[in-house]
Formats: structure tokens, sequence, C-alpha cells
């Protein structure tokens, strides 16, 4: 931007020393006045000319930055929707799975979580990521690994209904203590 600044003041000193060079400046008004609006030509020309130019270069640096910061904001909004969708259904997911399967479930919302949370886009939901999302996660897992020896012979309905009381525990531990809130 600046260069394009700089070479338009160059162009313009060089027109200004080239009318001056070729033609003498005229000793009669009513030519002075003609002189005049020929050099007010030139300039207006030139100046018109390094608008265009510049114009040319930041619109298309302007649509693709914007472009790509839509982009980003759309998939920051998805990574977002997808741990958050994966961690509400969790429970109900992990009821209906082994022991091996519900541990590396839990790992990849988890790591959903991390990549919603990495998008600066999302700082507005950074107290639900280090807070509610956390504490689901975290809570979801420690009940699997206190029931790791039986967890595989359990029904998806016991499955199921331990999460849930331990969701409702967290819950009600979150609400006395203050845990997961941020």
């Amino acid at each position: 931007m600046y260069g394009a600044i700089a070479i338009a003041i160059v162009a313009f000193a060089v027109v200004n020393a080239w009318s001056s060079f070729m033609f003498q400046f005229p000793n009669d008004a009513a030519l002075r006045l003609e002189y005049l609006k020929f050099v007010l030509e030139i300039y207006k020309t030139i100046g018109i000319g390094f608008l265009i130019a510049i114009l040319g270069i930041i619109i298309p640096h302007v649509l693709a930055e914007t472009k790509y910061l839509f982009e980003r904001a759309k998939e920051a909004r998805s990574a977002y929707s997808k741990a958050k969708t994966g961690i509400e259904y969790l429970p109900y997911e992990l009821a209906t799975l082994e022991y091996e399967s519900a541990i590396s479930h839990i790992k990849i919302v988890h790591q959903e979580k991390h990549l919603a949370e990495a998008y600066k886009e999302n700082k507005e939901h950074r107290g639900k990521f280090k807070g509610e999302f956390y504490y689901k996660l975290d809570t979801y897992r420690e009940v699997i690994g206190k029931h790791c020896e039986q967890w595989d012979s359990l029904s998806k309905h016991e499955r199921h209904q331990l999460l849930q009381e331990s969701k409702d525990s967290e819950a009600q531990g979150k609400h006395n203590t203050g845990r997961g809130q941020a």
C-alpha cells in the first residue's frame, strides 16, 4: 500500500517536472488557465489510474480474506457443534459400547472438544469447554473406570443408569461446590 502511494507521488513529481520542462508557463492569463487545466487533467488521469490499480490489488485480497474468515468461522461452529453433540449424547452411546470401545469413544469426544476449543472463534464457549464439557467427560471416564471389571457384563440399561446417576451427582456437586464453573 505504501509502495503504491510512493509510486503515485513519484509519478506526480515526474509529470510536474515533465510539464515544466516541455511547456513554458505562458504569460497570458487565458493561456495560463488552459495550461493549468491541461496539467490538472494529466494529474486526474494519473490519479484515477493509480486508484483503479490500487483497488484492483485490494479488492481481491479483501475478498479472499473475507472468504477465509467466513470458512474458518463455519469450521469453528461445526467443531463446537460436533463437540457439544458428542458430549450430550455420550451417556447413551457409552451404554451401548463394550469397555475398550467406550474408553476409545470418550477419547475421541475429548479430542473433538480440544479441537473445537482451539478455534479462537469459539472463545465465547471457553467456560463450557473448561467447565461443563470437561467435567462430563471426566465423570463418565471415572464411572467406566470404576466399573471396568464388570462393564462388559452389565446390560445397556444398567450402564446407562450408572452414567445417568453419575451425571446427576456431578450436576448436584457442581451446583453445591461451584465445580465446573469457569
